[in-house]
């Protein structure tokens, strides 16, 4: 076997270290992300609770919606147009028609979540609820998008990871720890010359 030249250590020194970055990096931003996505996912809950107590005043929302000076389906084919609401919170002019029209299929399904269950939600319903649309993979997942595309995904792919399962994943914090001190402990060392 031909021993590497010394461009070529340098040259992998330099991936590793890359390597190490990005992991390091890459744990945070996944934490950040998936802590990210749960509070949103709390805020669409918070928003849907706050609907139900806004919907029981007779003419508020609609005097609310008025203000927006926006013309909204009256009628659409999958349940409530919750479009003039999501306006209503996020602003007018901030989200497309299509992220409006998804968000109000996403919340049609928390709807006829919480009818379904009515008394399970009564208590710590926004953290229930949040709990609910992350089961359901986000707001994709409760409108259905998607669906088709992930299972063929699933059924093309051939390989599967063959290593055992360790037990139960470590959670972000460990493998944020376990890599910063992995990349503590290989740049600590002095780089070999050869």
């Amino acid at each position: 076997m031909a021993k590497p030249t010394a461009r070529a250590t340098v040259r992998t020194q330099q991936l590793h270290k890359s390597l190490y970055l990005l992991q390091a990096s890459g744990t945070a931003v996944w934490r950040d992300m998936r802590r990210s996505n749960r509070a949103f996912y709390a805020h669409v809950a918070d928003v849907y609770f706050w609907w139900r107590q806004a919907e029981a005043v007779t003419g508020y929302l609609d005097g609310e919606y008025a203000k927006l000076n926006r013309q909204f389906k009256s009628r659409v084919k999958y349940g409530i147009n919750f479009s003039p609401l999501l306006a209503l919170v996020w602003g007018n002019d901030n989200c497309s028609t299509a992220d409006l029209d998804r968000h109000s299929r996403a919340l049609n399904s928390i709807h006829a979540e919480y009818l379904s269950r009515p008394k399970y939600y009564a208590k710590d319903g926004v953290a229930k609820m949040a709990t609910f649309i992350e089961s359901k993979h986000g707001i994709n997942g409760l409108t259905g998008y998607g669906d088709a595309e992930a299972a063929e995904d699933n059924e093309a792919d051939e390989e599967s990871d063959t290593r055992p399962a360790a037990g139960a994943p470590a959670s972000d914090a460990t493998k944020s720890a376990a890599l910063l001190k992995s990349a503590k402990a290989h740049y600590a060392k002095p780089a070999k010359r050869q």
